[in-house]
C-alpha cells in the first residue's frame, strides 16, 4: 500500500513537472507572437550605410511622417537604394507578396485559402514574369536588377 501511495504522488509528481515545463516553454514561444517595439530612430540608425556598390554619393530624406526621399544622381543608384529600402523596411511584405504570387497562401492563412492558392496557381504568373522579362526594354531591365540588387543586398 505504502509503495503505491508513493507511486502515485510520485507520477502526479513527474506530470507536474513535465505540465510546468511544457507551459514555461509555450509561453516563450508565445511571447516571439508579440516582439518588443522597435523605434522609428533605432530602426532607421540600423539601416545599411557601408559598402554600398553605388556609382555616386545618394542622400535620402525623411519627412515627418518617416516617408523617404531619395536623391541619387543615376536611375542605377537611385533604383539599388529603393531596392535597398524596401529589403530592409518591408522585408515581411515582399515575402508575403511572394507566396501569393507563387500560390502559397494557405501556407500563411491555412487550409482556408487552398482554393485561392489552385486559381493562383493556374494563372502561373512565373511564367508570366519570364515573358515580361524577355520582352523588357534594356533600360528597364538594368532599373529592375539594381533594384532587386538593393532588396537582395538588405536582406543578406
Amino acid at each position: 500500500m505504502k509503495i503505491r501511495r508513493t507511486l502515485k504522488w510520485g507520477c502526479s509528481f513527474l506530470f507536474g513537472a513535465l505540465f510546468l515545463t511544457a507551459s514555461a516553454f509555450l509561453a516563450v514561444g508565445c511571447r516571439a507572437l508579440f516582439p518588443e517595439r522597435v523605434k522609428g530612430e533605432e530602426r532607421l540608425a540600423g539601416f545599411p550605410k557601408e559598402n554600398l556598390p553605388l556609382e555616386a554619393p545618394v542622400s535620402i530624406y525623411w519627412n515627418e511622417f518617416l516617408v523617404p526621399y531619395i536623391v541619387a544622381e543615376t536611375d542605377r543608384d537611385l533604383a539599388f537604394t529603393l531596392g535597398l529600402f524596401h529589403g530592409y523596411f518591408r522585408e515581411a511584405q515582399l515575402e508575403i507578396l511572394r507566396k501569393i504570387s507563387q500560390g502559397r497562401i494557405a501556407e500563411m492563412a491555412g487550409p482556408v485559402a487552398t482554393k485561392i492558392d489552385a486559381a493562383l496557381r493556374r494563372l502561373d504568373y512565373g511564367k508570366a514574369a519570364e515573358e515580361t522579362l524577355r520582352i523588357m526594354e534594356p533600360d528597364t531591365r538594368v532599373w529592375l536588377e539594381a533594384y532587386v540588387e538593393g532588396i537582395n543586398f538588405a536582406i543578406a
